[in-house]
């Protein structure tokens, strides 16, 4: 934890976002905003976010079509790098000497 607060960067931006949130939302809907936050850093709270993270990964690699999409797209890479390291000449000039 930062002991000041220091201007400038994306933490006084958070700051400043967290601030207006917390002014427009009803304060007994801010409180149980807080008490969730309390409730996910327990070990309970901490198992329910791996499972949804594990949930995700696996929706993402099964249902979604990463797989193939990454495989292209590593194929692509492969190409452009093999094009790159073998140049060509592409037009030849004449000398004018």
């Amino acid at each position: 934890w930062e002991e000041e607060d220091r201007p400038g960067g994306a933490m006084q931006m958070k700051r400043a976002m967290k601030s207006a949130i917390s002014t427009a939302l009803p304060e007994d809907m801010y409180e149980q905003y807080q008490s969730f936050r309390v409730e996910m850093d327990t070990p309970k709270g901490i198992m329910a976010r791996a499972v949804g993270s594990i949930v995700i990964i696996l929706y993402t690699l099964s249902v979604g079509s990463i797989i193939p999409r990454t495989m292209t797209f590593v194929k692509h890479c492969d190409n452009v790098a093999r094009s790159l390291s073998n140049p060509q000449v592409m037009y030849s000039v004449r000398d004018r000497s």
